[in-house]
């Protein structure tokens, strides 16, 4: 008999990544497998990221709980009579969890679901309105996303009486919750108990689940004031797909060209503003995926170049213009009104992640960044440019705090030179060239942390020059400000002024053009190289 093991959870909560971790851990009971992935757009981005690990039907027409529900059944019946045993099925993130169980039971057929609730953007998922569907069907929880917010060893249990548990008892009282990284060994042991409740096989709960429990008794409603309709025909449903409304998002894919870079694809997801939802696809032979707010880039891919965008509103991916070169050429191409640039700077503000990433290691730059190239378009609120050049200059001030409060530790790290110069040149040049926008205060405290001798020192450990522009803390002109900022204020010495440009000279002889520069600052500074 076939049997189907759903994968549910919101736009971006790791289905595609749990499912082919699943496939490559080959923990399923024995029997034909068929992989049916239900995507949003034309292009079914999931499908190609699963390519190689199995039998796959991409379904790109609907969702299949709805619109597309005959589809769905269809395949049903085919995997029934084709003796395949488990029918791995992954919704669309917007599909409604209960109309995926009604399609199964209409089909015949044995369902078993687990949800994937991404704790990082929980919020925002909560207000589709959608997710609690996707609980009320489910057999057991899984929390993805948990570590940028509460820690890479954080329990269910430490979080019994978290927003996300709390939510999850009200429309799955007493399923278990389990924390599930994006690798290692905890992961594997949630595909393992998947599999084994699957199979009606249970296995005893690993300490680190949770069983959720209904605050308010289990008696309670599910019409609780959203904008969707529990009790309807499908004719009664707002799902359309493309570029229409469905459960209130809209949809727009297609291939993009050849020569489309990451700066590019950051640079067009600020613009679209807090509209976007989400966006997948593969740029410069890299998977990516941006989900309210947060991009990440996964594996390497051989496919050309794609996109699909998930929206609030209508949105045109190709009424955008072709966008390639660097951030500063984007910017100076890219046409955006003022009102859009700024909504797209106020949204990026709130996206500046911790200091600290999940493995320890101190951030010097993240995709928030791109207010620094936002706020020098035409027509930018003064105000609002202040506001992000501050920002910027601020969570890098907090990186360089936490670099120097344990600097003996971090000396050891192999990026600690890199960290020097890029915290240090960055904070120092700004502290020489946006003085008005970050006040003195702000520039006493990028000296009071040795901005300054960061990035000497950080030059002085480079066994060779990049000779790359975008290298910003290598680039002799940036050198010079930050040479006149640290003499100016006495924080620093001729004498290591002179072995930096020596140094840096030496490094330069293969390349005439930056020699040249780096001799134009030997003669400002009237420093006598050997």
């Amino acid at each position: 008999m076939t049997k189907i093991l759903a994968v549910l959870g919101p736009l971006g909560s790791g289905k595609t990544t749990i499912l082919k971790a699943l496939m490559e851990a080959n923990v399923l009971p024995p029997g034909r497998v068929l992989l049916v992935v239900n995507d949003v757009g034309q292009v079914n981005v999931d499908a190609k990221r699963l390519q190689n690990v199995g039998e796959i039907r991409a379904m790109t027409a609907g969702c299949i709980g709805c619109s597309d529900l005959s589809s769905f059944l269809a395949v049903m019946l085919e995997a029934s009579e084709a003796g395949i045993e488990h029918l791995i099925v992954e919704p669309t993130g917007i599909a409604d969890g209960r109309e995926i169980k009604a399609a199964a039971d209409e089909g015949g057929l044995s369902f078993f679901a687990v949800t994937l609730v991404d704790v990082q953007h929980f919020e925002r998922n909560r207000a589709l309105g959608v997710m609690e569907t996707q609980l009320a069907v489910t057999d057991l929880i899984g929390f993805t996303w948990f570590e940028e917010k509460y820690g890479l060893q954080t329990s269910p249990m430490d979080l019994r009486l978290s927003a996300e548990v709390t939510f999850c008892g009200r429309f799955a009282p007493r399923k278990q919750i389990f924390m599930v990284p994006s690798r290692g060994y905890k992961q594997l042991n949630f595909l393992e108990q998947v599999v084994g409740h699957y199979g009606n096989q249970k296995r005893p709960l690993a300490p680190f689940t949770h069983t959720c429990q209904h605050g308010d008794g289990d008696h309670h409603s599910h019409n609780h004031g959203h904008h969707h309709h529990h009790d309807h025909g499908h004719n009664q449903h707002h799902h359309i797909h493309g570029q229409e409304d469905n459960h209130g998002v809209y949809a727009e894919s297609g291939d993009l060209p050849n020569d489309y870079t990451r700066d590019g694809l950051v640079i067009l997801l600020s613009g679209l503003g807090e509209n976007l939802v989400r966006a997948k696809g593969v740029i410069e032979g890299s998977e990516f995926d941006f989900t309210q707010g947060t991009l990440r880039w996964g594996d390497s891919s051989v496919s050309n170049p794609y996109c699909t965008l998930i929206s609030t509103a209508p949105i045109n991916l190709f009424a955008t213009p072709e966008i390639g070169g660097n951030k500063k050429a984007l910017m100076r191409g890219y046409e955006i009104s003022p009102e859009a640039t700024a909504a797209a700077l106020r949204w990026q503000l709130g996206e500046y992640p911790a200091n600290l990433g999940p493995q320890g290691n101190i951030r010097v730059d993240c995709e928030a960044d791109i207010v620094r190239q936002l706020c020098e378009r035409p027509n930018v609120p003064v105000e609002l440019r202040v506001i992000a050049i501050r920002q910027y200059c601020q969570w890098r001030l907090e990186s360089l705090r936490i670099l120097n409060a344990d600097e003996e530790a971090w000396s050891t790290h192999s990026d600690f030179h890199y960290w020097q110069r890029r915290l240090g040149g960055v904070l120092a040049w700004h502290a020489v060239n946006c003085r008005n926008e970050i006040g003195p205060d702000f520039v006493s405290a990028i000296l009071q942390e040795r901005a300054v001798e960061h990035e000497l020192q950080g030059l002085l450990s480079l066994q060779e020059l990049s000779f790359l522009e975008e290298k910003a803390e290598e680039r002799p002109d940036l050198v010079a400000d930050v040479i006149r900022l640290g003499l100016k204020s006495e924080v620093t010495t001729r004498e290591k002024v002179s072995e930096v440009i020596q140094h840096c000279l030496n490094l330069s002889t293969r390349n005439k053009e930056w020699r040249s520069k780096w001799q134009s600052v030997q003669q400002e500074f009237a420093v006598t190289i050997e």
